[in-house]
Order: C-alpha cells, then structure tokens, then sequence
C-alpha cells in the first residue's frame, strides 16, 4: 500500500492513469517482484478496499486491520445450541444429506417454531467442517455404515508379504463372469462364475473352476485344480465365509464347516481359514478380478458388462450400426477356458507386485512341487451324477464317455467330472467301486473303420459255452 500511494505521489499525471501504470508494472513482476510472487495479481478495487480497511478504525495505518474477521482457528464455530441440535441431526442422516440442504431445512424448522436462528448459512458450513474433522468417526458411521467406518476410520495391519513363499497361503473368491457362455445343461447363453484360487506371494491365479449353477463343491474343485498345478498341497486356503460371499454363490450353504468343506481340506493337511463378515483381507483377489474385466472380459464377443451404465454399444437400444457389426457369438465352457488360459500367459508375464525384478510366472514356477497323486484328490472333484450305462459308455453333456471296463455293463454309474476339463471324467459303481477314468469322444469321420472287439476286452473273457461239442 505504501509503494502505490509513493508511485501515485511522484507521478505528474492524473492518479487514473498512475494507477493503471503501477498495476501494469506491479503485474508484470517490475514493481514489487517479491511480493508479486507471493500475492499474484490484485485488481484496483482490492488495492481501495485494503486502502480503506487499512485507514479504518483507532490503529489507523496498522496492518493487522487487513486480516479478516473470521479465521480457520480449531475452536469451534459459534451455532446456537438450538441451531446446532437440528443442524447434527440433518447432518447425521443416514441419506448423506449434503451441507447446504440440512442448513435450509435447520433454518425452516427454527422458524417455523418460533426460534431464533442468527448464524449465517457460511458458518453453518464451517461448523459441520468443524465437526466431520473433530468427529470423522461418528461422522463415518452414522451417513455411511459400519463397514464404511471399517475401511475408512478404524485402524488396519500392514500386512508384509516379503515373509510368504510361494503355496503358503491360496485366497479363494468368486467372480461373476462377464460375459456369456453357453449352459453345458440347457444349451442357453448364461452368466457363469469362476471360483479361482489366487497364490498370495506370486500373485498368480493358481486354479479356477467355472460354474453354471450355485454349488459348494465347486470350491473344492477350484482348489483340486490349484493343487494339480502346483504340484504340491498349499500351507493355508483362505475363502470368505461371510454371509455375502455364501449368499452370492452358494445359496443352499449356511457354513461351509456343515457343508463338509472344512473336513476335504484337512485331509490334505491343508489348513482352512474363513474370514470374518465385511474383511477386507480378499481385496487382493478382488483386484485382480478387476483386472480380469479391464484386460480380458471386455474384449470377450459376448461380453455384456457389469451393470446397466457399462453396457456395451450393441445391447443399447436403437444401436443399428453395433448390433450389425456384432456376431452374437457365444462360446462353450470349454472355449471359455481356453480363452481363459490365454490371458492367463499375458498375466504371468507381467512383473510380480511382490518380488522385484520377476514375473509373475516366474516367481510361482520357482515354488512349484514335483507334483501329487490325482487319486488322492478324487473327492475334490466338483460335482458327481448318475448315469446309465449303455452300448458307448456313458452320455453326458451331448458326449460320450467311455471306458474299456464299462463294456458290457448296463446298469447304472456314478460320473465325477470338473467343467474346467471335460475331455474326461471319472466313473464309480454305486457302491462306490472305481472303474476308471472314461475319456470324451466326440463325433467320428464318416470314413472311419469299425472297432474291433478283442479276445477278453472289458471286464472278463468271453466264456464258452458248456454244451458245444468240439
């Protein structure tokens, strides 16, 4: 202030174009570059309104009487106690009612009643600023719940991966996939889910099964196709046992203890651990099924999305030029899997987030055992059905199945088989009498020869006859 009332004392011309001189210079960085720098442009308003604030009042010329008449001190704005009763209450509301509405509504109902309400709606807005930093926790808890209160105000462990090894610890989640495919059992498109496995240290999906109907096995099965591609048996299987969790995927099952989960893996020596409800230790996994959807499921022909605003262009309405582009293709299980895998080599040659200077392929093949004994993991097997038995074995999902020791045999068979691989499966007697692995065949070439039945082929040879005659 002192340098532009000495600007305009020296300058002969009018105090207009004095004025208009210094601000250009002040502006520029000419005059006062220190302070321009600090403060920035004024304008010639602002340059009277500090002139008269500053000539104002007893302590004439005291630059304090430029500070304002409110500050962002840490003692609280000063509501009425009747203002800041209803004010908390709109502000407490469990239908996040935003500032400026529950200062209306506040200032509505006290005079409606008769109250006095004084305060400004601008230091309404700082007394709820005041409260929300002094008491975020009820803040949290009252707009948002108590699992935003979990995530956002209470405190959590850092957790140090550095002390895993690759197999200590599986974490199971379940996926919605989003995109079609084909029901093994109705022949209609549906949205199947993928329960995978994913390896905590490597950060590598270890095993996945795919299912079209909700069922408990297919953990079990999930967790029978990691083991096999391991090679050995993990320390710790982790899945939520959260009400949510179960409610999503497997709706006839109340606690995976009574659905006899926990006893399949601690015949493995594997120990199960269940998360609590509203944990967040899963969030690695559910990353990675964000992941999944970005870079994989996207790109899928039958991809439908997630939810109503990330439709595709080509299931919106009056969309002719993408439906006419789109095939309408949706592929089998099988394919899906196929699919699967592939983009499952792009992601275990990304870099592993847990040890630097790897892949994430590499890091797990680094931990992988000498393999196991697939017998031991029958019971693991996703699901099981009764067949009959006839001329080609056993036919299920439009397929045969077939074993040189169903020859002969028309009665009925147990068949145990994963929709991750069904190019074979594994058949029982009812009394649970192992007959062997029966592979998938499908159709055969036209020209294809006859097979001929060998001398003691199926289960026993052929007897002769007692009265033939030699």
């Amino acid at each position: 202030m002192t340098a532009w009332q000495k600007y305009r004392a020296e300058d002969n011309g009018s105090r207009s174009k004095a004025d208009e001189k210094f601000l250009a210079g002040y502006s520029a960085g000419v005059i006062l570059p220190d302070i321009t720098e600090i403060i920035g442009k004024v304008s010639l308003r602002t340059l009277y309104g500090w002139q008269k604030a500053l000539n104002d009042g007893a302590n004439s010329g005291d630059w304090q009487n430029l500070l304002p008449g409110w500050s962002y001190g840490e003692g609280e704005p000063g509501l009425t106690p009747d203002e800041k009763a209803v004010f908390q209450r709109q502000l407490l509301h469990s239908g996040k009612i935003n500032i400026g509405t529950a200062t209306n509504i506040t200032k509505y109902y006290l005079n409606d009643k008769g109250v006095s309400s004084p305060s400004a709606p601008i230091k309404f807005r700082r007394w709820a600023e005041w409260f929300k930093k002094n008491n975020y926790d009820i803040w949290v808890l009252f707009r948002e719940g108590e699992k935003a209160l979990k995530d956002k105000v209470e405190r959590y462990i850092i957790r140090d991966v550095s002390v895993l090894e690759v197999g200590d610890v599986f974490i199971a989640d379940g996926h919605t996939l989003n995109f079609q495919v084909i029901h093994p059992f109705t022949g209609k498109p549906c949205r199947a889910t993928l329960v995978g496995y994913l390896d905590w240290k490597s950060y590598d999906l270890v095993g996945y099964e795919i299912m079209c109907d909700e069922n408990t096995q297919c953990i079990a099965s999930a967790m029978r196709n990691a083991i096999i591609r391991f090679g050995r048996t993990p320390k710790v299987s982790y899945q939520d046992n959260g009400k949510a969790f179960r409610a999503r995927f497997f709706n006839g099952s109340k606690d995976f203890n009574e659905s006899g989960l926990t006893g399949l893996f601690q015949r493995l020596s594997v120990k199960p651990v269940y998360a609590q409800p509203y944990n967040a230790q899963s969030k690695l996994i559910e990353k990675f099924f964000g992941d999944f959807t970005e870079s994989f499921e996207k790109l899928t022909p039958s991809y439908i999305g997630n939810s109503i605003a990330n439709k595709p262009a080509h299931l919106l309405r009056n969309e002719k030029f993408h439906k006419a582009m789109h095939k309408g293709y949706v592929p089998t299980i099988d394919e899906a899997v196929q699919m699967i895998e592939s983009w499952l080599k792009y992601h275990r040659a990304k870099p592993c987030p847990h040890v630097r200077g790897k892949t994430i392929g590499e890091v797990f093949n680094a931990g992988r055992g000498m393999g196991v004994n697939l017998a031991d993991l029958d019971d693991l097997m996703m699901d099981s059905v009764i067949r009959q038995i006839g001329r080609q074995g056993i036919r299920f999902l439009n397929a045969d199945y077939y074993n040189e020791e169903l020859y002969g045999l028309t009665k009925q068979a147990l068949i145990r088989y994963s929709l991750s691989d069904l190019s074979y499966g594994k058949v029982y007697r009812p009394d649970g009498t192992y007959l062997g692995i029966a592979q998938r065949y499908d159709l055969t070439h036209p020209m294809a020869g006859r097979p001929r039945r060998r001398q003691g082929h199926g289960r026993a040879e052929i007897p002769t006859c007692p009265t033939a005659q030699p």
